[in-house]
This record gives structure tokens, C-alpha cells and sequence, in this order.
């Protein structure tokens, strides 16, 4: 078995007012699709196997958000680890650092797990679980993506590029705050789509182990 420790960075200060959600309610009479999302949801198992976007994704900060209210009583040592499996080719990173943020703030651990490719903005999603896992053939890509500048009117392009810049900045400090690589080797790989393999991501620090089985997850360890 051979581990990687590596320290996760968590920020500071900001509170999250969850006093207005209501929780999820029950589903019945689902299709078979539904009543296996809802199995899984009752193991605190979800899935990002779509393209990222503030629709989609309120479901996994809400259910964290609410995880975490059901474990307030809890030391953290004694809550019940949420799984987020990963397999996305990315999205709008807007919407990532929204989840990214929600993930870093969770007590309870959040185990992110790539089972096929965390790519761009899926792999910022990763880079913010408390542990994470990769299968023997998964892959991750990182790059500075594309913004929106089709509007013509000077200042608003001006301030579009300001605001795409400071997403690249936001997704480069993610980066470099999470993993092994340094923050010249970030802005580096980010210059165009640099992908990595499973074993490259190990090596780099993308993930802490790359499970053989999926009982592994959780274990601390990867195996040989």
C-alpha cells in the first residue's frame, strides 16, 4: 500500500445562510433511473456526471449544505463521508467555484471520486474534496477554457476579459493551493488542454490514490 498525504488548504471566514432551505423532499413512484439516484442519495452518494451549471449542481450544494446540518452534532470524526463520482467533461466554472466553495466549507469529509475524466472545470470540482480518488483509467485536463466576448460594446468586452482573467487567476490559486505542482508549472499547463493520466495525476498530487477496487475508497491507502 502506498499513501500521499498531502494537506488540504480550507479558506477562511465566509459563512454560508442556509436558514431558507427546505429539505429535499421523498419521491415516489419513480423510474428505475430515479429510485437508484434516490438509493444512492440515501448513502450520501452523488453524482456529477453532467455538464456543470448552476441548475444542476444546486442539488449537490444543497444536499452537503444539508448533510452538514444533520451532523452538527457530530465530531467530524464521526460523520458519514458524502461521495461525489465525477465524470464530466466540465462546464461553467462560475457555477464550479460555487460547489468548489460549498465543498471546501463542509465539515463532514467529501470524498470526490474520478471514475472516467474530471476535465476543466470538473477537475476544480475535485481539486476541493477532502480526499480524492481517480480509477486506474481516468483523466484530468486543465486549460484556461473560453470566456464570452461576443458582446460588441467596448467596455462591456473590456469587462468581460476582467472577469475571464480573474476566473483563470481563481482557477490557478485552486490549483496550486491543492497540489503538488507549483504555481509557475499551473500557468504553464493552463496555456493550452494538458491532460493527465491517472498516474500522472498521483504523482502530481490531483488525487491521494488511485482505487484497484471500490472498496478502497475511504481507506487511506493505494494499492499496488
Amino acid at each position: 500500500m502506498r499513501h500521499k498525504n498531502d494537506m488540504q488548504v480550507l479558506p477562511e471566514g465566509t459563512m454560508i445562510d442556509i436558514s431558507q432551505l427546505e429539505p429535499l423532499a421523498d419521491n415516489m413512484g419513480q423510474c428505475p433511473e430515479d429510485i437508484q439516484r434516490m438509493d444512492d442519495y440515501d448513502n450520501r452518494i452523488l453524482w456529477l456526471d453532467h455538464d456543470i451549471c448552476q441548475e444542476d449542481d444546486a442539488l449537490i450544494m444543497r444536499s452537503i449544505i444539508r448533510w452538514n446540518q444533520e451532523d452538527a452534532e457530530l465530531p467530524v470524526d464521526k460523520r458519514k463521508p458524502i461521495q461525489i463520482y465525477i465524470n464530466s467533461n466540465g462546464g461553467e466554472i462560475s457555477a464550479a467555484f460555487a460547489l468548489y466553495d460549498v465543498i471546501l466549507l463542509s465539515k463532514t469529509p467529501v470524498y470526490g471520486i474520478n471514475v472516467g475524466y474530471a476535465f476543466s472545470a470538473a477537475f476544480i470540482v475535485l481539486l476541493a474534496c477532502h480526499r480524492r480518488y481517480g480509477t486506474p483509467h481516468s483523466w484530468y485536463m486543465m486549460h484556461r477554457g473560453s470566456g464570452d466576448m461576443c458582446n460588441t460594446d467596448h467596455m462591456a468586452a473590456h469587462n468581460s476579459m476582467r472577469h475571464w482573467d480573474l476566473q483563470v487567476e481563481s482557477m490557478i490559486d485552486a490549483i496550486y493551493a491543492n497540489t503538488n505542482i507549483t504555481r509557475e508549472e499551473a500557468e504553464k499547463f493552463m496555456m493550452s488542454d494538458s491532460y493527465f493520466s491517472s498516474t500522472d495525476a498521483f504523482d502530481l498530487g490531483f488525487i491521494h490514490d488511485i482505487v484497484i477496487t471500490l472498496d478502497d475508497i475511504g481507506k487511506g491507502g493505494m494499492s499496488e
